[in-house]
């Protein structure tokens, strides 16, 4: 679900996160999109299971909660 640097998850309790964290508006999934992914799964004999990569991609948390982030705006420094 998070597979990349963005937050495509709408979670109705912390709505920033897919606010400010999805791409673009309007590309992320709802709860009612999960369930409707999860039954489609479960007529079809699959189990789905959503997976939310900790801590790996937390990149776009960030955007919505930027004290949460250790060092979020760093950038590396270089030397020559």
């Amino acid at each position: 679900m998070t597979d990349s640097q963005s937050w495509p998850l709408d979670v109705p309790s912390i709505p920033e996160l897919s606010q400010k964290g999805a791409y673009q508006a309007g590309l992320s999934y709802t709860p009612a999109d999960l369930e409707k992914i999860q039954q489609y799964g479960v007529d079809r004999g699959v189990a789905v299971y959503v997976e939310i990569d900790m801590p790996g991609h937390t990149t776009s948390i960030g955007h919505a909660f930027p004290k949460l982030i250790a060092a979020m705006d760093a950038t590396p420094c270089i030397s020559s």
